[in-house]
């Protein structure tokens, strides 16, 4: 949870959570949120390997 809601806004990482957990096929925004950066998302996929939630 922390990985989501501390290392950007929460709409945002939750969208990339599930594109990379492979729920949905984008995590395409609409105006005015904006994606996440490479350094957050890299960090949110390495949250999720840490809890087993995503495959190495």
């Amino acid at each position: 949870i922390s990985a989501i809601m501390g290392s950007g806004q929460g709409a945002v990482m939750a969208k990339e959570a599930l594109k990379l957990l492979g729920v949905i096929p984008s995590a395409t925004l609409r105006l005015p949120l904006v994606g996440a950066s490479a350094a957050q998302i890299a960090e949110l996929a390495e949250a999720l390997r840490a809890e087993g939630l995503l495959a190495d």
